[in-house]
């Protein structure tokens, strides 16, 4: 009895030791959940997760504007689709920077600068103003929104240079003081140590609104008054825009309209007119006329030398013959749109054309390009349909992504030697391309590269080619290549679609890559396909990389 009682009291102390171990151990774990991060990293997971999410939603938004913008149903800019995409889903907000920048919160709270061009870039800590100039009349008042970027946390505040001139209140709302004593302020605006600031001004009683120099006595056009939008408001309605104004009792001459002056919210002002710019104007900055559809303007003061980035774009009834002998450079989507625009010639100092600068002017009747341009980017003449050039600078490199797609009159018959890159559709739809040769440095020929050339009468390709991609010949009923050349290593779907000049073709062994239906449609005209060494299709050929084609047209291992 007593060795059953002994046992029994050595059970139950076995007991409470282990019950007093396990609450040791689980006080650890817990501990050491907490101390060491598991937590936190499991929240970090997520956090990492919904950013790959949110870099793929970006991807498949820029994917798609890509899209619109080929097949011409972009009709709004960049900054607008993606702020219309992105702020009506959970968690995302999207702020402009510019018509061709957002910045996008997501809702891991990362932020994104995204460019139409399809950069990502990180942002920096700062601020964003709605306005960085206002010009006001007394009695009215204006407010200036602040977006806080790039993690950026804290209280804003407002504070104005001249309070006896413009006050401002702790929401941003400007407005001229009682009996004010000057003529501007500047307003600061902080926040946790990072400063923005916008001008402030008393603005004329005209038709327009400036912004003041006191110190070169120069204005800027910055948009209408009131008393110019009374003017414009219920009908087309032709103003006249003075040289100088009086201001202050001293004479200011006008050298620039300003950004967005009268693009009006991508809304535009459709009844704004002009009989001209004011003569001394040197500077049209960005989206300054933007949308004025019944703008028509014969001719730019000669002594503009900067045209900003979609400075008239869809100005459709714009009626330019020619532009001021200082420009230099037509930048991104500058007249991207304006159908009137007749110029036959660009000034000779012209050096670049930008992105879609010139984008569907289809009235547009040049002939040749300064010898000066050395740089065309994407689709900057895009379905320019009266556009008859007959050659390229020669110092053009590159010619990017449908630079000159849809260019029906294009004329070219040869390109500069020193080209190296062809991109994706850039001369898709040039239905009066006639080149007989490509230049040797040339070694990669990009999806529907020549895709509708019907004209064109190449008889061999660059010996250094490497890519030949998807539909990169589709529809050249010219086309009369022999053989492919000895270091070609792709050869992307449909890319000989419907070149019923090609008779005989020989592909080399180099080949490791190969689509479905390179020869589409060709079967009645093709007569053999001679592969060079190969003994059959190697594993990276699409089985149905020749399905439209009688098999007994194949020799193999020739």
């Amino acid at each position: 009895m007593k060795n059953l009682n002994e046992h029994k009291g050595i059970t139950l102390i076995a007991l409470i030791i282990t019950v007093v171990v396990l609450l040791i151990l689980a006080i650890v774990t817990i501990n050491a959940v907490n101390d060491g991060g598991l937590f936190i990293r499991a929240e970090e997971a997520a956090k990492r997760h919904q950013i790959e999410v949110e870099k793929e939603a970006i991807k498949l938004a820029l994917s798609e504007w890509k899209m619109k913008k080929f097949d011409n149903s972009a009709n709004q800019t960049f900054s607008n689709y993606m702020k219309a995409r992105f702020n009506s889903m959970d968690g995302y907000r999207c702020e402009e920077v510019d018509e061709n920048t957002v910045i996008l919160t997501g809702p891991s709270k990362t932020q994104y600068r995204i460019k139409e061009d399809g950069k990502i870039e990180d942002v920096e800590a700062g601020l964003i103003l709605s306005k960085t100039t206002i010009g006001i009349l007394p009695g009215q008042t204006a407010t200036i929104e602040v977006t806080l970027v790039g993690g950026l946390e804290g209280d804003i505040t407002f504070a104005s240079s001249d309070t006896s001139t413009i006050t401002v209140t702790s929401e941003g709302v400007v407005a001229v003081a009682e009996n004010p004593v000057g003529t501007e302020a500047t307003i600061t605006v902080t926040c946790s140590g990072h400063t923005k600031t916008c001008k402030v001004y008393i603005a004329d009683q005209g038709d327009f609104l400036y912004n003041y120099d006191s110190t070169n006595k120069t204005a800027k056009v910055t948009g209408l008054s009131n008393t110019g939008l009374d003017k414009i408001e219920n009908a087309v309605t032709t103003l006249s825009m003075p040289d100088k104004v009086i201001y202050n009792n001293e004479e200011y001459t006008i050298t620039s309209i300003e950004n967005s002056a009268f693009r009006n919210d991508n809304s535009g002002y459709p009844n704004l007119n002009l009989t001209n710019l004011p003569s001394g104007v040197t500077s049209i900055e960005n989206s300054a006329f933007s949308n004025c559809t019944n703008l028509a303007l014969t001719e730019l003061p000669n002594g503009v030398t900067s045209i900003g980035n979609s400075a008239f774009s869809n100005c459709t009834n714009l009626a330019l013959t020619e532009l001021p002998s200082g420009v230099t450079s037509i930048e991104n989507t500058a007249f991207l749109q304006c159908t009137n625009l007749a110029l036959t010639e660009l000034p000779n100092g012209v050096t670049s054309i930008g992105n879609s600068a010139f984008l569907q002017c289809t009235n547009l009747a040049l002939t040749s390009l300064p010898s000066g341009v050395t740089s065309i980017e994407s689709s900057a003449f895009y379905n320019c349909t009266n556009l008859a050039l007959t050659e390229l600078p020669s110092g053009v490199t590159s010619i990017e992504m449908m630079t000159f797609y849809g260019c029906t009159n294009l004329a070219l018959t040869k390109l500069p030697s020193n080209l190296t890159s062809i991109r994706d559709y850039a001369f898709s739809g040039c239905t009066n391309l006639a080149l007989t040769e490509l230049p040797s440095g040339v070694t990669s020929i990009e999806n529907g590269t020549f895709q509708d050339c019907t004209n064109l009468d190449l008889t061999e390709l660059p010996k250094g080619l490497t890519r030949i991609g998807e539909c990169a010949f589709k529809n050249c009923t010219s086309l009369a290549l022999t053989e492919l050349p000895s270091g070609v290593t792709s050869l992307g779907l449909y890319a000989f679609e419907n070149c019923t000049s090609i008779t005989n073709i020989t592909l080399p062994s180099s080949l490791t890559t190969v689509g479905s239906n390179i020869f589409y449609k060709c079967n009645s005209t093709l007569q053999n396909i001679y592969v060079k060494e190969l003994e059959s299709a190697p594993e990276g050929w699409n089985a149905n990389w020749a399905s439209s084609i009688t098999q007994s047209k194949i020799h193999w291992a020739q």
